[in-house]
Parts: structure tokens; sequence; C-alpha cells
């Protein structure tokens, strides 16, 4: 069973032993930020009574006139749960300033130093070509079949 304690010294660890880590901290008892740079976060929050991990990060703001096209991918992408390792997306915000946020539930009971990494990297890979196919994503992809509208090398499993 994992308890905070261990769970923060995991994080001590795991910014030094990840070269594309900026900086990791602390912002809550339970929660911390990995910074791989100025504009690219992971959030962690530890919810201790489950045992979880949840690892969140901001993929970006779809422009308006891809929105429906975006949103009916991301339903469908999280409808694809033995495909996509259980990462999971999600929109936030009004409808102005909407943003579509990557999230993963990681078990934490006997959580590992080499997993945590692991699980990272393969969490910020998956964001990053998400944040390119909605950078990517225009009107254009409107008329697209949805096999089309791929993230780049497909999915990666956490």
């Amino acid at each position: 069973m994992a308890n905070v304690e261990h769970i923060n010294r995991l994080f001590e660890e795991t910014g030094p032993a990840m070269n594309d880590v900026d900086s990791v901290y602390r912002t809550d008892e339970f929660q911390w930020t990995l910074f791989f740079d100025e504009e690219r976060s992971v959030d962690f929050e530890f919810d201790m009574p489950q045992q979880k991990l949840v690892l969140t990060t901001n993929v970006g703001c779809p422009p308006e006139e891809s929105r429906s096209s975006l949103f009916g991918l991301l339903l469908t992408y999280n409808s694809l749960r033995s495909d996509n390792g259980g990462v999971m997306m999600a929109i936030t915000g009004t409808e102005i300033d909407d943003q579509v946020v990557q999230t993963f539930e990681l078990n934490a009971a006997e959580l590992q130093l080499q997993t945590l990494q692991n699980v990272v990297r393969n969490f910020h890979q998956k964001a990053e070509l998400w944040r390119q196919a909605i950078q990517n994503h225009s009107s254009t992809d409107d008329q697209k079949p949805d096999s089309e509208l791929r993230l780049g090398g497909g999915a990666i499993q956490v």
C-alpha cells in the first residue's frame, strides 16, 4: 500500500532521473506538478484511499471551426479503452476557451520508480501527439473520414 511519503520520494527521484524534465514541484500534500518546459507540464494527484495517482495535462484549445469533429474524435477515442491504455480525454472551460485535457489513473499500490518514469514518458508522448493533432486540426479535416483523423503514429499505451 502506497502512502504519501512513498509517492513524494518517487517524485523527488523522478525529476533528476529524467533528462527531459525541468523540475518537479509539490503543490499540495497530495499534489505534484512535473514541468517539461514553461508550456508543458503534468499534474499529479494522489488519491490515497483508492491508491490511485491521477495524471492530468492540458493539450490545447481546439480551433472553433473544427470543434464538433474534434469533440467527436475525443468521444470515439475514449470508447477505445483497450487500444488507448486507459488514457481519457476531456473538455474543460467554457465554450469560448474550451481546453482539451488528457487524464490517466495509475495504480499507486506498490508503485516503483521505473514504472512511474515509463508511464510519465508515455503519457507525455501521447499528449504531444494530441497537441499536434489539435493544432493541425482544421475545417478541412471535417471532410475526412474518421479513420484519417489520427494521432500521428497512433495510440501509445501507458
